[in-house]
């Protein structure tokens, strides 16, 4: 996961937590509304939609990886050692 992926998962989780807290948050004075909801959605229906739209971004992210520069010694260090220990079936798999 790069730092994109990171900082998509936290701002999904914040807005999940303020959309659920709604009511506490109101109560506290905390809670800004932007109007009314397009769609007619409601807070439980857009969490469920928030959700749904995050595990879709990550299913898609690792259907295609990306090697991040800072990972490069330790992809080649496991290709050495399944290399060196013949697990030639494991190192076939990570060709994709």
């Amino acid at each position: 996961m790069a730092w994109w992926d990171r900082v998509i998962g936290a701002i999904v989780f914040l807005l999940i937590h303020y959309l659920v807290f709604a009511p506490a948050l109101e109560r506290l004075g905390l809670y800004y509304s932007l109007g009314p909801w397009r769609w007619r959605l409601d807070s439980s229906s857009a969490v469920y939609l928030l959700l749904l739209s995050v595990v879709v971004y990550f299913f898609w992210r690792t259907r295609s990886p990306m090697l991040v520069r800072g990972r490069i010694r330790v992809f080649r260090e496991l290709i050495e050692n399944l290399h060196l220990t013949k697990r030639y079936e494991e190192l076939v798999l990570l060709r994709r």
